[in-house]
C-alpha cells in the first residue's frame, strides 16, 4: 500500500513539475520571438511565472526525487538498467528547469539581456525526453 501511495505521489509531481517548465518554456520562448522591451503587463505575467515556479513548480522537483528515490528503494531497483537509464535523463530534465527559471529570473532583472534563442526551437525536446522516461519505466527496459 505504501508503494501505491509513493508511486501516486511521483506522478502527481511529476505532473506538476512539467506543466511548470512548460509555462516557464512559454515564457521564454515568447520573450525570444518578440524581440522587444517588456511592458508591465507582460511584465506581470512573467513575474507570475516565477512565482509560480518559486512556489510550485520548483517543490514539486524536489518531491519527485523524493518519491522517485524512494520509490526505486522500496522496489530494489538500484541494480536495474532502465533505472541507470532514466537518471541522467532526469538529472538532464531537472538541470533544464535550472537554465529555464534562470533564464527567466535574468531576463526581469534585466531587460536588456539577450533572450535565449534556443528556447522558442527546442520546445519539444523536454516532452521527448519524457517520453523515453515513459517508456523505460513502463517497460523496464
Amino acid at each position: 500500500m505504501i508503494y501505491l501511495f509513493l508511486k501516486a505521489f511521483h506522478i502527481t509531481a511529476v505532473i506538476v513539475w512539467v506543466g511548470g517548465m512548460t509555462a516557464l518554456w512559454l515564457a521564454l520562448a515568447n520573450l525570444s520571438r518578440t524581440f522587444q522591451i517588456v511592458g508591465p503587463e507582460e511584465r506581470r505575467w512573467l513575474v507570475a511565472i516565477q512565482r509560480w515556479d518559486r512556489r510550485v513548480t520548483s517543490p514539486a522537483l524536489l518531491l519527485l526525487w523524493i518519491f522517485g528515490l524512494a520509490l526505486a528503494s522500496r522496489g530494489g531497483w538500484f541494480g536495474a538498467t532502465w533505472l541507470w537509464l532514466k537518471v541522467p535523463l532526469a538529472v538532464t530534465l531537472s538541470g533544464l528547469h535550472g537554465v529555464l527559471a534562470g533564464s527567466l529570473r535574468r531576463s526581469l532583472r534585466d531587460a536588456s539581456l539577450p533572450h535565449p534563442q534556443w528556447a522558442a526551437s527546442a520546445a519539444w525536446m523536454p516532452y521527448g525526453v519524457i517520453a523515453v522516461i515513459i517508456l523505460l519505466v513502463t517497460f523496464k527496459f
